[in-house]
Formats: structure tokens, C-alpha cells, sequence
């Protein structure tokens, strides 16, 4: 069964995903002046992709900001190999979490 755990880190949180004791992969995220969550990374090892791993820890890191009354989430798009298949997914991602990504790689979506 994948755990979800958390934990105060300076300026905001790190929620990371195991199983087993293995680790699947994290997130890391803040509040910034404007009470908006910042997705600063989420990454997933490649072995748990495609598992719902990244949905568990996104949904953690939004529940999260909603709590601390947060309405939107905002960050950088930083794909680790630009143009290739890890992008594409990335992007459908974000997509099917209401996420958006602009023309300066820049993410946005709300917070429900």
C-alpha cells in the first residue's frame, strides 16, 4: 500500500510517496506572499510512473494549500528532457488536474 507522508521543511512542505519503504517519489511545495501554493517539484522514480503516484501526491499537496486557504496553485514547468515523451506526459498531467501551462512554462490552475 503507497503512504503518503509529510513534513515541515523551511518556508513549506515535503510530501513524499513509498512503499514498503521504498521511495516512489515527492513533492515539494510553499505559500507565497500572495496565499498561493507554489509546486516547486514533484517527481516520480520511473519505475512508479503511470500508478497514480503523482495524482496521490498532488491531490496531498492541494489539500494541503486548501487548508492553509489557498485558492490557487502556481509554479515552474521544468520537464526533464525537453520535447521527448517525460514533456508529453507531464503536460497531459497537469492537464487532467486542471493545471495549465503557458508559453512561458509558467503553471496555474485553482485549488478546489
Amino acid at each position: 500500500m503507497i503512504k503518503i507522508n509529510q513534513k515541515d521543511i523551511k518556508g513549506g512542505k515535503w510530501f513524499q510517496a513509498e512503499e514498503n519503504g521504498q521511495l516512489l517519489g515527492f513533492a515539494t511545495s510553499r505559500l507565497n506572499e500572495d496565499k498561493q501554493v507554489v509546486l516547486d517539484s514533484i517527481h516520480i522514480v520511473p519505475v512508479a510512473r503511470r500508478k497514480g503516484i503523482g495524482t496521490a501526491l498532488l491531490d496531498s499537496v492541494l489539500k494541503w494549500g486548501n487548508e492553509e486557504g489557498a485558492a490557487e496553485v502556481v509554479g515552474e514547468f521544468f520537464p526533464e528532457f525537453r520535447g521527448g515523451e517525460d514533456e508529453r506526459a507531464a503536460r497531459k498531467f497537469y492537464g487532467r488536474h486542471g493545471i495549465s501551462i503557458d508559453n512561458e512554462d509558467k503553471l496555474s490552475g485553482r485549488i478546489k
